[in-house]
C-alpha cells in the first residue's frame, strides 16, 4: 500500500514513515462490487410488487369487506319498511329484514332484552294490538281494529316480528264435490280458498265470530266428524268413519280456517286387504267349520295381548297420535318437511344466482318457486292452529332456524 502523504510503500493500518492512518476500508468501500463471472445480478422488486406484500394486501382487503358485508347485514334500515305504519320501530337496528312487502313484514332482530321486549310489545297493545290476544311467556299474537296480525317471539336475546296485512277476502261459494259434501255450508259466504280440490279443500271463511265458529264446530261432530277428535278453544280435529281428516281453526278477527284432508290411500289399501282375506277364509257350503280347541290364556299372555292391542291403536290412530316428544306424527313430517325444502331452496337460489341465464337452472327456478309457495303456506297454516306447547316450541324453533339460514343465504 502507498501512503498518500509521503508515498512511502507500507502495509498496516499507518505510514511508519509520517504516520498517515490508511484509507484502505474507505477505499474498499468506494470501489464497486465487483460481479462474480458466471453470475448475472438482477436489482431488486420494489417491496409493494413482491408476492408477500400483495397476499397481505389482499387477506386485509377481504377482512374490510367481509367486516363491511356483516355489518350491513346486521342493520336494519326502518325507513326502507314498506309495513312500518302498522306497528311503532323496531327496539334494535341488530338483524335482518327477511320479507319486505305489501302483504308481510318479517324481521330477525338480534341483542334484544327482556326489558326492551317488554316495552315494545306495550308500545305494541298501545297502537291497537289487542284484539283476539294470545300471550305466553316468550310470545304474543294479536290482531288490531283494522285487521292486520302481530306475532312477537323473543327468544334469549332474539326477537322475530311477524306483521300481515288484512287479508283479502271476497264472495265464495261452497265444494260441491265428494269433501265439499261431507261437511255443513257455513252461513257466511264471505272467503278465500287455498286450494280447492273433490277430496280435499282449505278455506278461509269470513264474518264469522268466535260463537259462530263454536257452532260450526258442533255441526261437523253431527256430520260425523267425532273419531279420535283433540278439541281446544280455538281448535278442532277429527276424523269420520270413512277416515277423511278434519282440521277446524279460529284465526281471530271474525276468520275461521276449515281444512279437510282424504284418507290415506295405504289405510284403503290395508282395508281392501283385510276384506279380500276375510272372503278368502270363508268355509266352504256343505262342509261344517273346523274350530279351534278352546284353551285358556294365562294372565300374563291376556296382559301381553292386551297391551299389544293398546300399542296397535295407536298406531291405526295414525297422526292424531302424540309421540313421546309431545309432537303429533302429521306435524313433526310437515315441520321436518318443510325446514328440508327451505334449507334446499336456499342452496339452490345461491347456485342460481350465479348463473341465471342457465336453462336448466331457469326451468328449476320456476319449480322452485312453486314448491315454496306451497311449503310456506302449509307452514302458515300450522302455526294459525291451537299447538301444544311442545308444537309451539318446536315450532318457533324451525322458523327461528329457517329465518336464519334465510339470512345467511348470499343471493
Amino acid at each position: 500500500m502507498k501512503c498518500k502523504h509521503c508515498g512511502s510503500e507500507f502495509e498496516g493500518k499507518f505510514c511508519p514513515e509520517c504516520g498517515t492512518k490508511a484509507e484502505a476500508e474507505a477505499t474498499t468501500a468506494s470501489q464497486p462490487m465487483q460481479q462474480q463471472p458466471g453470475v448475472s445480478q438482477q436489482p431488486k422488486k420494489p417491496i409493494y410488487k413482491r408476492a408477500w406484500f400483495l397476499c397481505i394486501v389482499i387477506i386485509l382487503v377481504l377482512g374490510v369487506v367481509a367486516s363491511v358485508t356483516a355489518n350491513k347485514k346486521e342493520k336494519t334500515d326502518w325507513s326502507a319498511v314498506i309495513l312500518k305504519e302498522a306497528i311503532p320501530q323496531f327496539p334494535s337496528n341488530h338483524g335482518s329484514i327477511l320479507i319486505n312487502s305489501e302483504e308481510e313484514l318479517c324481521v330477525s332482530l338480534e341483542k334484544v332484552t327482556d326489558e326492551q321486549y317488554n316495552k315494545y310489545l306495550n308500545q305494541c297493545m298501545e297502537q291497537g294490538f289487542i284484539v283476539d290476544t294470545k300471550k305466553s311467556t316468550y310470545s304474543y299474537d294479536a290482531f288490531d281494529s283494522e285487521g292486520y296480525s302481530l306475532n312477537l317471539t323473543h327468544i334469549d336475546d332474539n326477537l322475530t316480528i311477524t306483521v300481515k296485512a288484512p287479508m283479502k277476502l271476497g264472495t265464495i261459494t261452497w265444494p260441491t264435490g265428494t269433501a265439499g259434501d261431507l261437511l255443513p255450508e257455513p252461513s257466511s259466504t264471505t272467503g278465500k280458498f287455498n286450494y280447492e280440490h273433490d277430496t280435499n279443500f282449505s278455506v278461509y271463511v269470513g264474518d264469522t265470530s268466535k260463537e259462530e265458529y263454536d257452532e260450526y264446530v258442533a255441526d261437523c261432530s253431527d256430520y260425523g266428524f267425532d273419531v279420535d277428535y283433540d278439541k281446544g278453544e280455538n281448535y278442532y280435529r277429527a276424523y269420520n268413519e270413512e277416515g277423511y281428516y278434519l282440521s277446524l281453526s279460529y284465526e281471530g278477527n271474525n276468520i275461521m280456517l276449515i281444512r279437510i284432508d282424504e284418507p290415506e290411500k295405504d289405510a284403503g289399501a290395508v282395508a281392501d286387504t283385510e276384506n279380500t282375506e276375510q272372503e278368502t277364509e270363508k268355509p266352504e257350503m256343505g262342509k261344517p267349520e273346523e274350530k279351534e280347541p278352546i284353551t285358556e290364556s294365562k294372565p300374563e299372555e291376556a296382559a301381553a295381548e292386551s297391551k299389544a292391542e293398546e300399542q296397535k291403536q295407536v298406531v291405526d290412530s295414525g297422526n292424531a297420535t302424540v309421540g313421546e316428544d309431545g309432537l303429533r306424527k302429521d306435524f313433526k313430517e310437515a315441520m321436518d318437511s318443510y325446514e328440508a325444502f327451505m334449507n334446499e331452496y336456499c342452496d339452490f337460489m345461491e347456485k342460481y344466482s350465479k348463473n341465471p341465464t342457465d336453462p336448466g337452472l331457469i326451468a328449476d327456478y320456476m319449480s322452485y318457486m312453486s314448491k315454496y309457495d306451497d311449503f310456506t303456506k302449509k307452514f302458515d297454516q300450522w302455526g294459525s292452529e291451537d299447538l301444544n306447547d311442545a308444537e309451539l316450541e318446536y315450532y318457533i324453533e324451525v322458523q327461528t332456524r329457517v329465518y336464519e339460514r334465510l339470512a345467511e343465504a348470499e343471493y
